[in-house]
């Protein structure tokens, strides 16, 4: 007997990249933007962001019903508002079912 393996749709998940900017850098909003490149670069609307300017926590969600099996971009504007120091980033992505 051929058995197909099931997949879950994609839109029953809900992806989020979170990143702690370190002091020394501020969100600068409304400059994230989230490219599909397995579709050839395409620009994708609907980033949702959650910047906290207190602890520099940003959480970007992605719009619902994306292919998750395709490589994304992320990319938005720090400003330096630190004169010295060193820039270490580290970021977190989960998709978890919703």
């Amino acid at each position: 007997m051929d058995r197909k393996r099931q997949q879950k749709p994609c839109g029953n998940y809900k992806a989020e990249i979170t990143d702690q900017l370190q002091s020394g850098l501020t969100y600068r909003e409304g400059s994230v933007k989230l490219i599909d490149v397995t579709a050839n670069n395409k620009l994708i609307s609907g980033m949702e962001t959650d910047y906290d300017d207190v602890s520099g926590k940003i959480v970007f969600t992605f719009p619902d019903g994306l292919d998750l099996t395709h490589q994304f971009e992320v990319v938005f504007i720090t400003d330096v508002t630190s004169a010295t120091g060193n820039i270490k980033n580290t970021v977190t992505f989960d998709a978890s079912a919703k």
